[in-house]
């Protein structure tokens, strides 16, 4: 009777050596599903900060006067006036060209950012239909979750840039 005893003692052992296994197996694999990434939310300082400074970016592109090479800044001006580059481009294409590398290479959506939208407005309210749409580059998907900012170019000009970008 003594070894019946002894086997079912070491049977319910087993037993609970297994579900204390299992158990252990199944909290570490909860962890990993728990902990995702931390994806980094931007900020709108971030966006503003980008911004100011994608505007005092130097082209290669050189005015018909003095100026020399000119800014995004300088080149948005230009397209609005419609003046070519000195070597005869179309200011408005290396404007596009110039911002749309730019923002691909900051706002990469192969990271946490979703997409972005830049849009160049040329009058007072963005909403109004009179206004002359100066330039619009969009990547990516829009969310509801974006951080953006805006900009009036300049003191004396009506010129608005507006930049939103999706995470």
């Amino acid at each position: 009777m003594k070894t019946k005893n002894k086997k079912g003692q070491e049977e319910m052992v087993g037993f609970a050596l297994i579900v204390i296994v299992v158990a252990v197996i199944l909290l570490i694999f909860l962890g990993f599903m728990i902990k995702k990434p931390v994806q980094r939310e931007i900020e709108s300082t971030e966006v503003a900060n980008f911004l100011d400074s994608s505007l005092q970016f130097t082209s290669d592109c050189r005015d018909l006067g003095n100026k020399g090479y000119l800014t995004v800044s300088d080149l948005i001006i230009e397209c609005r006036e419609q003046q070519p580059c000195l070597d005869e481009r179309d200011t408005c294409n290396v404007l596009e060209e110039i911002l749309k590398g730019v923002m691909d290479n900051t706002w990469n959506t192969k990271n946490n950012v979703k997409g972005y939208k830049l849009e160049i407005i040329s009058g007072l309210d963005k909403e109004k239909e009179n206004n002359e749409k100066l330039l619009l580059i969009e990547s990516g998907n829009q969310t509801k979750n974006s951080q953006g900012t805006s900009q009036t170019l300049g003191k004396d000009t009506d010129i608005n840039i507006y930049i939103k970008v999706y995470y």
